[in-house]
């Protein structure tokens, strides 16, 4: 528990960030939290379609290893 301790003062600037981030204002009922999570679920379905497509590519993904071929 001690290292999740030792982080909480240097994470204490980036969670106020987060916290006075400009989407909050904007969601002022439960349907506005529908119609964000509507869209953001399709922004973090890209960005890790991304993100695999790349890993796939650039990294090892199979076991045993063998190099890419030339």
């Amino acid at each position: 528990m001690q290292p999740v301790l030792d982080l909480q003062p240097t994470l204490t600037h980036y969670r106020q960030r987060l916290a006075q981030h400009p989407v909050y204002p904007s969601l002022n009922n439960l349907a506005d939290l529908h119609v964000f999570m509507q869209h953001h679920v399709f922004a973090v379905w890209d960005f890790m379609s991304l993100l695999k497509s790349l890993q796939q590519h650039l990294t090892c993904t199979q076991v045993p290893w063998l190099p890419p071929p030339q």
